[in-house]
């Protein structure tokens, strides 16, 4: 999603018929895109200044993972509820990623009947009209 959505940046300002509203649009997708990228990976900007930031999925999930691959106890509850709530927080981020794609799908063919330069990713219209 992330090469489509820099595709579609590099492609808006080569459609002569798109409109402001259609940047908005791109630039909501972008940020929110972003928004889930920390969610899932953690926020690198932060992070490397040594501020404390909340756990990412990815960091639950690797916590979990990491301590428990060797070991054949039982498994602690603390995994337990990290791993509950990194599978919480997924529930909600993968409905956050279908979204951001419907979004960019539906964008994608505004900018498409608007005769924009093909996107990778994109079938175009053939014959052009």
């Amino acid at each position: 999603i992330a090469d489509r959505i820099a595709h579609v940046k590099a492609t808006l300002p080569n459609t002569p018929l798109a409109v402001e509203a259609d940047e908005q649009t791109l630039r909501s997708i972008e940020a929110r895109h972003a928004d889930l990228d920390v969610g899932l990976t953690g926020d690198r900007t932060v992070s490397s200044r040594n501020e404390m930031t909340p756990w990412s999925i990815a960091r639950r999930a690797r916590t979990v993972y990491s301590n428990l691959l060797d070991t054949r106890t039982p498994v602690p509850a603390l995994y337990e509820a990290s791993y509950e709530a990194a599978a919480a927080e997924f529930s909600v981020a993968i409905e956050t990623l279908r979204s951001i794609e419907a979004d960019l799908t539906a964008l994608e063919a505004r900018l498409e009947s608007l005769g924009a330069p093909y996107t990778p990713g994109r079938m175009p219209t053939w014959p052009p009209q």
